[in-house]
């Protein structure tokens, strides 16, 4: 059963690290630019203290602009060259934020990561990895969502929002924006229909084969079961971890 972790209620969490880091974790933090923490023991703790308070807002939305449920789920995640596990995360698709919480002894608070650091995250089953050149794909955060033996599908996910002015009160909503990649060994491409599928593999009639077979559709809601079938069956998955 996959556990959820609302936001109004305080966690505890242990640590695992990868270790075999080049910087130097010798000095204590000894202050955060926002006063949130004064002082604190854990030294590889502190490269994550490093961020920003995080707040968190959107009440009453019919929405949330979070990855998966309204709340704190545990993950993974190599930040800064280390690896954290068992770590609460917290995904703003809107601010394209990563959001970790941290529990001392005397606080708890959200902290915002800084992007340029992170590597690769997974929520439980859903991992992301940090893309930062690419010919066809912006920097930033993809959800890797297929992973086979020489093409990967990869999601960028993100939110638009949407307020409504009524006469007495503002109607919030976010709605999914996302965007669709393979990457294989003819190069990177945006996949939005079928035509740009079939260039991704150069036009290949077995690929034009098992989308008829399948009835592969296009549309919005079907695009990523789609793809996800196409390439099962074109592109036996890998069947391991992304994150060690």
């Amino acid at each position: 059963m996959k556990k959820k972790f609302p936001l109004s209620v305080l966690m505890t969490f242990g640590w695992l690290f990868s270790l075999g880091q080049s910087d130097d974790y010798s000095k204590v933090l000894q202050t955060r630019s926002n006063g949130v923490y004064e002082h604190y023991q854990d030294l590889f703790i502190a490269t994550i203290l490093s961020g920003k308070g995080y707040y968190l807002d959107y009440k009453g939305a019919k929405r949330s602009p979070y990855f998966g449920d309204n709340g704190l789920e545990f993950g993974t995640l190599i930040y800064d060259g280390v690896t954290f596990r068992n770590i609460a995360i917290l995904y703003n698709l809107y601010t394209q934020q990563l959001v970790v919480q941290h529990e001392s002894k005397n606080d708890t608070q959200l902290v915002i990561l800084d992007s340029d650091k992170v590597s690769e995250f997974s929520i439980n089953k859903y991992e992301f990895v940090n893309i930062r050149m690419d010919s066809v794909m912006n920097s930033g955060i993809y959800q890797l969502a297929y992973r086979g033996l020489n093409s990967s599908l990869f999601v960028k996910r993100t939110m638009d929002k949407d307020e409504e002015f009524g006469i007495q009160e503002v109607t919030l909503d976010f709605s999914p924006k996302n965007e669709y990649y393979i990457i294989n060994n003819l190069g990177s491409f945006l996949i939005n229909s079928k035509k740009g599928l079939m260039k991704a593999y150069n036009n290949s009639p077995r690929l034009l084969s098992i989308m008829k077979e399948n009835k592969i559709r296009f549309s919005k809601n079907l695009i990523e079961n789609g793809l996800i079938t196409v390439l099962s069956l074109l592109d036996p998955k890998i069947e391991v971890s992304y994150i060690p």
